[in-house]
């Protein structure tokens, strides 16, 4: 009868809730996995920010040093720094530092932009993880209850 205590019965659903929170337990360290892991690339990515920069204020920090020294050797040879031929190559060297500067920035942003990418892809791939272990979990229990809905209860004897 339903009155009656079955152990066979009890051990075969703590058995699926044992299973399930295996399960469930996994499916939980696969998010905070994959989110970690991606954590770790979007410092990455923001370091690859710094970096750039730092590139870039080296890079500005050259030309100056670079017209410092046309300035200096035009000066040595009595030639007015500021005008002419002088003036125009100091131009020039800015503007081959611009686009240096550009560049620097492009793959900057390139590099940091595939390293968010990958960030969105292991929190991705840490949610269908998950997803495949809660599935599990609830399939576990559904099976062991619908197991022990379809059993007889055991005959009195005697």
């Amino acid at each position: 009868m339903a009155g009656e205590f079955n152990y066979g019965n009890a051990m075969s659903i703590g058995g699926g809730f044992l299973s399930a929170g295996a399960d469930w337990y996994s499916a939980i360290t696969a998010i905070k996995t994959s989110k970690y892991a991606a954590d770790i690339l979007k410092y990455q990515a923001a370091y690859i920010d710094a970096v750039t920069e730092l590139n870039v204020t080296k890079k500005k920090r050259e030309l100056k040093k670079i017209i410092g020294s046309q300035r200096v050797r035009t000066a040595a040879a009595n030639i007015m720094p500021d005008v002419g031929t002088p003036m125009e190559l100091q131009v020039e060297s800015e503007i081959l530092n611009e686009i240096d500067v550009a560049l620097i920035r492009i793959s900057g942003s390139m590099e940091k932009v595939g390293m968010q990418a990958q960030a969105y892809e292991k929190e991705i791939a840490g949610y269908g993880r998950a997803a495949k272990h809660f599935g599990r979990a609830s399939g576990t229990l559904m099976d062991s209850a619908i197991t022990q809905l379809k059993r007889k209860p055991p005959k009195k004897t005697g």
